[in-house]
């Protein structure tokens, strides 16, 4: 029995090619990599290659772009969340798990898209491309939506009030760090556990004067269980 190939749209013939291309970069490198090796991958002609792009780069700006359109979706569902709670006069408890929960949101996307996360902060940043440069401008956006989360647990005195900037800067860049040595290289698999330590460890560092945070952890710990 012949097997008839499915027929793919011109978007989802763009999204497999860049698909493959992500794994090729994120498995050789940028500069390694040829177009030629790129069709080879993903089973299709140079012409057609071209007919969706003008270059190997600009593939390669495209899943950048991809990453961050990604990325900045999780963190407005997160802001969302933390907002929704903030407004509702929610205790200690409840925004520290609604942190909880928008970290694990954020280690969650960067497992479900390993290739994405290692074209970004392995090879665009290491790159003397002009890369750089773009990451650094559509990281800055998602730097300040997590500014804005860190004010609102601030005013809230869910957290101590510091230089909300330093503070948000050391948080992503840790998560990231966690992120490509942890979930990525050595392949530890349980996303929960890891948002607990993260978010353990930051709220014990921002918990207010007089804050049982030892004890706000155990209620969480509990809450889980149940």
């Amino acid at each position: 029995m012949v097997k008839t190939r499915r027929r793919m749209t011109r978007e989802q013939r763009r999204q497999d090619i860049l698909r493959v291309a992500a794994d090729i970069f994120a498995r050789k490198g940028y500069r390694p990599t040829t177009v030629n090796s790129l069709v080879q991958e993903a089973g299709i002609s140079k012409g057609l290659f071209y007919i969706y792009f003008d270059s190997k780069k600009q593939a390669f700006i495209e899943l950048i772009e991809s990453y961050f359109v990604g990325f900045a979706e999780v963190l407005e569902e997160n802001h969302r969340y933390l907002e929704e709670v903030v407004a509702g006069n929610a205790g200690g408890l409840e925004i520290i798990e609604t942190w909880r929960n928008n970290v694990s949101r954020i280690l969650k996307y960067h497992v479900d898209n390993p290739s994405l996360t290692f074209v970004v902060y392995q090879e665009a940043l290491g790159s003397d491309e002009d890369f750089s440069e773009r990451v650094n401008e559509l990281t800055e956006r998602a730097n300040k939506m997590i500014i804005e989360e860190f004010k609102m647990m601030a005013s809230s005195k869910a957290i101590r009030r510091a230089d909300i900037e330093l503070v948000a800067a050391a948080s992503m860049g840790s998560i990231i760090y966690i992120i490509m040595e942890f979930l990525l290289r050595k392949k530890l698999t349980d996303v929960d556990a890891l948002a607990d330590k993260i978010v353990d460890y930051h709220s014990r560092a921002l918990a207010p004067p007089g804050v049982d945070i030892d004890g706000l952890l155990r209620k969480l710990s509990k809450k889980k269980v149940t």
